[in-house]
């Protein structure tokens, strides 16, 4: 089967939604603008996206209403939709959270589809204090702010004829790869000193 192709978002509608995320948005880092290859999936989609990403601490990215993984799934969905897109039944599909920090939501807007992921950890080298950790795992909400890390993508592309959900697990998954724990919840100390031991070759 011949393989489809999706194309970034063309250069002027990334950047209208790269300034309605800094502009809705209540944190400091702004988001940068890289074309990156569409994530290898079942459906044999192929092309390329154009990705908003932003990362930074939570010294930076936190307060104003942010204070929970929760909270910034809330606030950069607000910011785009403040743009015109808006979520339908195919995009519901996208909607995930799993028990490692990881938040995924899509939303749709004349055959662009916007696929945003969060995710949310340890900052590598950290070193918590002991209130934090409990049977062995590092309590997120319990660290200092500027030890939990955020990456913020957004990935977006127009769609060939048809949107392809079926392809919704692989968007966004190299993004923060290699952050593990979430805000209300717990990261092991073990994969904490893997990511240091890696980091360290």
């Amino acid at each position: 089967m011949a393989a489809e192709m999706v194309k970034p978002l063309p250069g002027k509608d990334c950047k209208r939604a790269r300034v309605a995320l800094e502009n809705g948005l209540p944190f400091g880092p702004g988001f940068r603008r890289l074309e990156v290859e569409f994530p290898k999936n079942k459906r044999g989609i192929e092309g390329h996206v154009c990705r908003l990403l932003t990362m930074g601490t939570g010294a930076h990215m936190e307060g104003y209403g942010i204070h929970s993984l929760k909270d910034m799934r809330s606030k950069v969905m607000q910011a785009l939709k403040g743009a015109g897109m808006e979520e339908t039944a195919e995009t519901a599909l996208f909607s995930e959270k799993s028990k490692h920090g990881r938040e995924t939501f899509a939303l749709y807007k004349d055959n662009t589809l916007c696929v945003t992921t969060i995710v949310v950890g340890l900052v590598n080298g950290a070193t918590p204090a002991a209130a934090a950790i409990k049977d062995g795992k590092v309590m997120l909400s319990k660290v200092m702010p500027y030890q939990r890390e955020w990456w913020v993508s957004v990935d977006c592309f127009t769609m060939p004829n048809k949107a392809q959900v079926e392809a919704q697990a692989d968007i966004g998954a190299d993004v923060g790869a290699d952050v593990g724990g979430n805000f209300e919840g717990e990261v092991s100390l073990e994969a904490i000193k893997e990511l240091e031991a890696e980091a360290a070759k």
